[in-house]
């Protein structure tokens, strides 16, 4: 009982206890560099990442043998549960007939906005809308609405938010245009982008 459990053991706990259908990707191809076919967790990693349930690493790797964090064991346990057969999530699923799939996350939700304010919330270790439009010169509010902290990073490093402590608030204003992937530092699953367009169309 006091062995740590690895990412891979945790994932086929997850995956067996909320009654997911398990998904082989067609052509036995793998969406994971370092979970071939042949690994024991293979079939497992790739239903929950069909899923929704996990995502993966920058160069899209998974390390099903590495020691997973308590941050992370609460992630995939509580994405497993809302995302299970039979809830009311609206989750979509990532097709498994894909051949392949990046190790990033596929946005779940798009926001638009005008110049001035705009919203993202952080809540069920996850950034709300994941993806969010907004004009040059927008401002964006980060809540962070979890009982943890987090951070608000792009990945190429142009704002950095820091520890956001839980019910805390990061903001930036976005003055170049072009598309800002960002993630949080201390919970590397979680991902999200900022598009920054010069005007929004009609209806956008």
């Amino acid at each position: 009982p006091n062995l740590p459990i690895t990412r891979g053991q945790l994932t086929k706990l997850v995956v067996n206890a909320g009654g997911y259908t398990l998904i082989t990707p067609v052509g036995g191809t793998q969406d994971f560099v370092d979970v071939p076919p042949t690994n024991v967790f293979y079939v497992s990693i790739e239903t929950a990442y069909h899923n929704g349930i996990v995502h993966g690493y920058t160069g899209r790797l998974y390390l099903p043998n590495a020691n997973i964090r308590r941050d992370e064991m609460a992630q995939i346990v509580y994405t497993g549960i809302i995302n299970r057969p039979g809830s009311s999530s609206t989750a979509t699923p990532v097709p498994a007939t894909s051949t392949s799939v990046p190790a990033t996350n596929t946005p779940m939700a798009t926001a638009t906005s005008t110049p001035g304010m705009a919203n993202v919330s952080i809540s069920g270790f996850a950034f709300n809308p994941q993806t969010i439009t907004v004009t040059v010169g927008t401002t964006i509010m980060w809540t962070n609405n979890d009982n943890v902290t987090h951070t608000v990073t792009a990945d190429d490093n142009s704002f950095n938010s820091g520890n956001v402590v839980a019910g805390g608030t990061y903001s930036h204003t976005f003055t170049t245009l072009g598309s800002v992937p960002y993630h949080c530092n201390i919970h590397t699953s979680m991902h999200g982008t900022v598009v920054v367009v010069a005007s929004l169309k009609p209806g956008d």
